[in-house]
């Protein structure tokens, strides 16, 4: 039954986070790879944190035995939480080194007359699809 209300909340997470990136922080993403690996990654993190039954015990670095917050431990979810931080510190610090000195050098950006033109007139000739 867990399995259920994950797959259940994954799918909100997945469509709420695809919609967001898009009407709100104007971002075309579109394979949507955000929203399928960041935001519905961390779900996976916090799901296991609430829902791990006692059956499925982990040797979590804290001692002993812990299970998900709904079966009366907390310990896995502090856990959970310190991860995803530390995955967003780790992975912004070396986005901002990758792409701070690209976006200062102007690489990161076509031009506005290939942005309007298109980027398959630009690098192909043509259009990719007819739009008659």
């Amino acid at each position: 039954w867990q399995a259920v209300i994950i797959g259940m909340i994954g799918g909100w997470v997945y469509l709420s986070s695809s919609k967001i990136v898009l009407n709100v922080c104007k971002v075309d993403d579109p394979l949507d790879a955000f929203s399928v690996h960041g935001a519905c990654g961390f779900w996976g993190v916090i799901a296991l944190a609430l829902f791990m039954p006692e059956s499925g015990k982990l040797k979590g670095g804290i001692g002993g035995d812990s299970c998900g917050l709904f079966y009366g431990e907390g310990k896995i979810l502090g856990s959970a939480l310190a991860f995803l931080f530390a995955d967003i510190a780790w992975t912004g610090g070396w986005s901002c080194l990758m792409f701070l000195p690209l976006k200062m050098a102007g690489l990161l950006r076509v031009s506005s007359d290939v942005e309007d033109a298109g980027m398959d007139v630009s690098k192909h000739g043509g259009s990719a699809y007819s739009t008659a």
